[in-house]
């Protein structure tokens, strides 16, 4: 497994998705993860400290494991199946280590709310992409969905 941290979150407003950008420690290779649109927010408003007046859900759940006794140790994102990405998050506490499956985007939330590490097995990190490539191909990527959204008359006015 290799470390990685969460680097960026942002919105692809084209499909209507978060965009969870994790990297290597050295912030050579990015992997993107598309997530639903609240788990991206939930992140990105942890990452930014925006303090909230009531627990959201993941502020929930982590509370939740800490009043069983336990400690989220480590997100772990496994597998990838079908461009679907599998997680698993790892608890410590009064007992041995147990894994519980989630989904990554929930994963890291909640690893983001218990100062954890996460992740990455070597498969999914060997695809991962040099960031200037990643950065290279998404301005190249809403550049095409754009011009396609352009009508032709807007194309001739051009």
């Amino acid at each position: 497994m290799i470390e990685v941290h969460v680097k960026e979150v942002f919105f692809d407003f084209l499909s209507g998705s978060g965009i969870v950008l994790l990297t290597d420690l050295e912030e050579k290779k990015v992997l993107p993860i598309w997530v639903g649109i609240f788990e991206a927010q939930s992140i990105q408003m942890k990452m930014k400290g925006n303090p909230v007046q009531r627990p959201v859900t993941h502020d929930l759940l982590k509370n939740i494991i800490e009043d069983m006794g336990h400690k989220v140790v480590r997100v772990e994102i496994h597998d990838i199946v079908e461009n679907t990405y599998y997680a698993r998050i790892v608890l410590g506490g009064k007992q041995k280590e147990r894994l519980i499956d989630s989904r990554p985007s929930d994963a890291i939330a909640l690893a983001v709310r218990a100062d954890c590490p996460v992740f990455l097995a070597e498969h999914l990190y060997e695809k991962a992409q040099k960031k200037e490539e990643f950065e290279s191909s998404l301005k190249e990527e809403f550049y095409k969905k754009y011009l396609e959204s352009l009508e032709e008359e807007e194309l001739k006015k051009a």
